[in-house]
């Protein structure tokens, strides 16, 4: 039977960044460096894994004045992705389907011409593949939409879900669309054994020759 694994591998990189619109600096990390750290987090997963990543919920600081928004510096430090309402599949072995092989997705929200005069200019599939170097990218309602069968895999490594996401009745795949779906298809629940998951983590760390997750980052780096 397939356990679940919340792990805490992956405190990797402290990187606080705003999402902007399309004057964007240029000294921010290259995509070829995201890359990097996708493969060299590849190699650390168990055989026949995925590991399942969110952006950072947006949070609101009053009536519908939110907070100038930053992104989870994993989901970060492993794309370049600087937008919210998001997921970052990583597996450990090649994956088909159809003609087609892969070994990462991401999914992103929708281009949306009305909502970024509010919240800035979105990237949108073709500004991820362009920008971000990313080959597999989709738009968030697909990741609702895929038959993903995560019972195929022996492991499903994902980080805790944070209390504080809100449900958008105007957008039918923001990031608490993405978890609920994740959740559904993923079969999870809150009975999970968390001693096994922390175990499981810890082992992954010591493979590594460190001493903790804060130097996994240097070791990767």
């Amino acid at each position: 039977m397939k356990r679940f694994v919340i792990s805490f591998l992956f405190l990797l990189l402290i990187i606080g960044v705003n999402a902007q619109d399309d004057s964007t600096p240029t000294d921010f990390l290259s995509k070829e460096f995201h890359k990097e750290r996708r493969e060299a987090l590849r190699k650390l997963l168990p055989k026949n894994s995925v590991a399942v990543f969110f952006a950072n919920p947006v949070r609101n600081r009053a009536n519908d004045v939110d907070y100038v928004y930053h992104q989870d510096p994993n989901f970060y430090y492993l794309t370049g992705y600087r937008e919210p309402h998001a997921v970052l599949l990583i597996f450990s072995d090649d994956q088909k389907n159809d003609d087609q092989t892969f070994n990462e997705a991401i999914f992103v929200q929708e281009r949306n011409a009305m909502a970024e005069l509010w919240t800035g200019k979105r990237l949108g599939v073709e500004g991820v593949k362009e920008k971000l170097g990313f080959e597999n990218v989709y738009n968030g309602i697909d990741f609702i939409q895929a038959e993903i069968d995560f019972d195929a895999y022996e492991k499903v490594l994902f980080f805790n879900f944070q209390n504080d996401v809100r449900d958008s009745k105007r957008d039918s795949a923001d990031l608490h669309d993405l978890i609920e779906s994740f959740k559904q298809k993923a079969g999870y629940t809150s009975v999970i054994d968390r001693s096994q998951a922390h175990k499981r983590a810890y082992d992954l760390i010591k493979s590594t020759d460190i001493a903790n997750s804060a130097n996994v980052a240097r070791v990767l780096g």
